[in-house]
């Protein structure tokens, strides 16, 4: 009994070491495949060489087809014209449905595990195949137990392992199989994610292409730039005159744009907001193009920015069309702007000045470029109502009548119909039409109170009313800029905006504005 047991042990442990051997040789063949069907073939052999007395089948999804596919086989070799007749001389050419178990239910889980099917070959094709040849398959091929093991990609069953094994045969070395089959499965994985991701960068680099897109890649440790062919278009230059670095960027950068371009990028680099500005370069051959510039700062797990990867793309044609767009809206609200003063001479310039002290307490506020231009523009029109006053009226010296005074009342509502059909990209219209609101819901005509108004138009009240106490009217004088002042004071946060009043006064206060006279750059130059 001893030498029994040892001769025993002794089998054991030969079997292991031969599953041991070969499961580790396959698992390094298996990283070093660089195709599907390479991987395919391989675990056909290796589990073909531990179960010698079986057919092997190799099945795989198709993602051309949307199904399973017969992808190779081992052991098959003497069975070749019953087969050709059987399922044609091109067995990868057939197509399979998942395997399935007696009664239909779905067995081709993604546990890794072998499965068995004792109702044989009818069972594990689930019904694709019928019954009498099913049959005759066995028969032929002496075929006696029957198992599946599935790939598993992505927590899916994508086709797997068959083995119909020859009649009075065990099964033996399953966990080997499984473990060839697990490790298949993870580099099917890495070989479908390697190919996605090709796919995915041919795409980019055709849509780049397309669209005349530059693509760069800053390294914030090491200080390296580096540029893909279609950047070095975009600024004018070849890789020869490019260091590669930072400052190389920074000098090709017109100089009024470096220090906007620089803010923003520190800006996305400390993440407060993404890196997306607009700047112009200088092209060695003294060109001035207009880029746009994206991009995606990458951390470091303890969250240090690491790089920065993004895009540029010309958009000097788009600019020059704003511009000359531009141009024409300003030239139409100038014309507008001359009309509605030679509808009342009294209030000749009055426009004008307002625009210019409504911008600067804007400008003094912090709005942002946009919102300034948007301002300027209401700012420009916003007595355009007025041309639906009579002449008499807006030039009677004397104090109006309640109903006179309703109808100029009423020239914010016919500012706001003429404006409302214009395709602004700013609410001109809504700020025109607010511009005698008051925050307390004293205004007119809505009523509107506090935030309700919009601040731009909380902006445009005050400098109308400072402008307006400064000039003179045919009913009254002048009442000077000391007044007007008080008047903020007074009324502040019952009237006027709180913010919007010391912006105002502090202008004054500091000598930064005066009507008729700009003593800084005119902010609505």
């Amino acid at each position: 009994m001893g030498k029994s047991a040892e001769s025993g042990s002794g089998v054991g442990r030969t079997r292991r070491e031969t599953d041991d051997g070969t499961l580790s040789e396959t698992i390094l063949r298996l990283s070093r495949c660089a195709r599907v069907d390479e991987i395919c073939e391989l675990v056909a052999a290796a589990v073909h060489g531990l179960v010698p007395a079986a057919y092997v089948i190799v099945t795989l999804y198709d993602p051309a087809v949307g199904a399973i596919r017969w992808r190779c086989d081992r052991g098959l070799e003497h069975h070749e014209k019953f087969l050709r007749r059987l399922v044609g001389a091109d067995r990868t050419a057939r197509v399979f449905v998942r395997p399935k178990a007696a009664g239909g239910r779905d067995t081709a889980d993604s546990s890794g595990r072998l499965v068995a099917y004792p109702g044989g070959v009818f069972d594990l094709l689930g019904g694709a195949v019928s019954e009498p040849i099913c049959t005759l398959l066995r028969r032929t091929l002496r075929i006696g137990e029957v198992y599946h093991v599935a790939f598993s990609v992505d927590g899916k069953p994508v086709g797997g392992v068959t083995l119909l094994l020859h009649r009075g045969t065990r099964l033996e070395h399953a966990s080997s199989i499984e473990g060839i089959v697990r490790h298949a499965s993870v580099e099917i994985l890495r070989l479908d994610a390697k190919e996605e991701i090709s796919r995915i960068a041919g795409r980019l680099a055709l849509a780049t292409e397309s669209a005349r897109i530059g693509v760069w890649d800053l390294d914030l440790v090491h200080d390296h730039l580096e540029w893909d062919s279609r950047m070095f278009e975009l600024y004018g230059m070849s890789a020869d005159d490019f260091a590669g670095s930072f400052d190389a960027w920074r000098q090709a950068v017109h100089p009024l744009d470096v220090r906007s371009a620089e803010e923003a990028l520190q800006s996305a680099i400390r993440g407060e907001q993404e890196f997306h500005t607009r700047f112009r370069v200088c092209w060695p051959s003294g060109q001035v193009r207009h880029i746009e510039a994206h991009g995606v700062v990458l951390r470091t797990a303890s969250g240090a920015p690491e790089r920065i990867i993004g895009v540029n793309w010309d958009v000097t044609d788009r600019v020059l069309a704003e511009e000359r767009l531009k141009a024409r809206l300003e030239g139409t609200v100038r014309v507008v702007a001359a009309l509605t003063d030679l509808r009342d001479p009294y209030t000749a310039g009055h426009q004008h000045e307002v625009t210019r002290l409504a911008c600067a307490v804007a400008e003094a506020l912090g709005l942002g470029a946009d919102r300034l231009e948007g301002l300027r523009v209401a700012a420009s029109l916003h007595d355009i109502g007025k041309i639906s006053v009579p002449a008499e009226i807006l030039a009677k010296p004397s104090e109006l009548t309640p109903a006179e005074f309703g109808l100029i009342r009423a020239h914010p509502w016919a500012a706001h119909e003429v404006l409302k059909g214009i395709d602004f990209p700013w609410p001109v219209a809504d700020i025109v039409l607010q511009h005698h609101e008051w925050i307390d819901g004293s205004g007119y005509p809505q009523g509107l109170r506090g935030d309700d108004i919009l601040l731009e138009a909380r902006i445009l009240a005050v400098a109308d009313v400072v402008e307006a106490m400064c000039s003179h009217r045919p009913y009254r004088p002048a009442m000077g800029l000391q007044a007007a002042l008080g008047e903020l004071r007074k009324s502040r946060g019952v009237l006027y905006d709180p913010r919007v009043v010391d912006a105002c006064t502090d202008l004054f206060s500091r000598g930064d504005f005066a009507f008729g006279v700009s003593k800084r750059a005119d902010p609505t130059a």
